[in-house]
């Protein structure tokens, strides 16, 4: 999706986040993803323009924009969707699976005996702003990586769907999460919490806070929070950053490296 804003003469043009959407162009897109689509939209003096390719039958594709300019009567966009050659898609999405099982099988082996005291209580941070403080509650992606490296999720007990477990920092406190990661899906970073830097709320007596275990999630083929083609690194990394003693023999660089070969 690109937001375009300039004079006549000159167009400037960039690809956004999805949290600087426009809400009301979030709901035409929504529901009519599965079918090519252009829309456009203007709103406080930017044109965004959001293309859609439909669903594809495996991970591992991307949108490139070839070409952006404006005539007299118009503001052209020319596109690309770049994937899996002809005759591959099969073979690297088995490929995937496969490797993805294996972590899995590993992660498993390494947390199976863990006792319950022994398991990290770990807080999702999916979008934080002046706003806004949303976290995963047992209806979203944050209770499947900690059911899956055998952590837990301390806002299991909120059950609204997806992205509107919204919390405040009473709940926080209470929680005392030992590990918090941030999602790719808003623009907080561990200094902002750190620091206090973003809104009032004071995190400085939040253990994860103290002890400095605040985590950005990293950015590989998509945003790492939702599972996809990135899933078995995701699960690695988040294993090892939960529990490093018992992923200490486990080299990120060398095990994204051989993925991302064997996969890609």
């Amino acid at each position: 999706l690109c937001q375009i804003g300039g004079a006549v003469e000159s167009v400037i043009g960039s690809a956004i986040e999805e949290e600087d959407i426009p809400q009301s162009l979030r709901e035409m897109i929504k529901g009519g993803e599965k079918k090519p689509f252009r829309i456009t939209y203007s709103d406080q003096g930017f044109l965004y323009i959001a293309q859609g390719y439909e669903v594809q039958p495996t991970t591992g594709y991307s949108v490139e924009v070839k070409e952006l300019y404006e005539t007299e009567t118009a503001v052209c966009i020319k596109t690309t969707l770049i994937g899996p050659k002809k005759g591959e898609e099969k073979e690297k999405a088995e490929a995937a699976k496969e490797y993805g099982e294996k972590v899995e099988e590993e992660i498993q082996d390494k947390t199976d005996e863990l006792k319950d005291e022994e398991k990290k209580n770990v807080f999702f941070l999916f979008n934080y702003s002046d706003t806004a403080l949303v976290t995963s509650g047992k209806n979203f992606w944050g209770q499947y990586w900690c059911d899956a490296i055998n952590a837990v999720n301390v806002g299991e007990e909120i059950e609204a769907e997806r992205s509107n477990a919204s919390v405040n920092m009473e709940q926080i406190y209470s929680w005392d999460p030992e590990i918090i990661f941030i999602s790719n899906f808003t623009k907080a970073m561990p200094e902002d919490l750190y620091n206090n830097t973003i809104g009032d709320n004071d995190w400085s007596s939040v253990s994860a806070v103290k002890n400095e275990q605040v985590y950005k999630m990293p950015l590989g083929a998509y945003r790492s929070f939702t599972p996809g083609a990135d899933t078995p690194m995701t699960l690695m990394w988040l294993a090892k950053t939960v529990y490093p003693d018992l992923f200490e023999d486990v080299d990120m660089t060398e095990e994204v490296e051989n993925y991302y070969k064997e996969v890609y």
